[in-house]
């Protein structure tokens, strides 16, 4: 058997969902597929017009890797500190029955076309997420903060998880 075939294997087993674990899977990818189409344009508008300071869209090295990049590359030395995980709904639940979970709260879960990771003033940040969820239909988070530090990115243990349904 095929490492797929093994993975829905113990997700056929394991499933806690009240849907069928086809249902669920079929829900999971449709969520994917519709935020890996959707084009960060809004995004990219917005950021200019709340003063990101950074950015970048997360894909082959996990949220931590690009945070990483971006703590590296300010002017200024500083941590990214990591305290929320948003992800599709029904990744929790299908990261915990394959063993991945440890991956997913590292943040070194890598992603195919992942969403924009943005620096912008913490005063604005609300507005952004407003305005991007009122352009787009669904949401953004901040998911964590910038501080003074020594060019690393690090999760907190524990982050909290936000199930998004797009």
């Amino acid at each position: 058997m095929d490492k797929k075939a093994n993975q829905y294997e113990a997700l056929k087993s394991e499933w806690n969902s009240e849907d069928s674990l086809e249902e669920a899977i079929k829900k999971v990818y449709a969520r994917a597929i519709k935020s890996m189409s959707h084009l960060n344009h809004n995004g990219a508008v917005l950021m200019h017009k709340y003063g990101a300071t950074s950015a970048t869209d997360v894909t082959g090295f996990g949220l931590i890797g690009h945070a990483q990049n971006l703590a590296t590359n300010q002017d200024e030395s500083v941590d990214f500190i990591i305290d929320k995980l948003a992800v599709i709904e029904g990744i929790p639940e299908m990261a915990k029955i394959l063993s991945h979970e440890k991956k997913l709260l590292s943040g070194k879960a890598v992603e195919t076309s992942g969403g924009l990771l943005l620096t912008i003033p913490s005063e604005n940040a609300g507005g952004f997420c407003d305005e991007y969820l009122e352009l787009n239909g669904f949401s953004a988070h901040v998911v964590g903060k910038v501080l003074a530090g020594k060019r690393l990115a690090k999760i907190v243990d524990d982050p909290e998880i936000i199930e998004v349904d797009l």
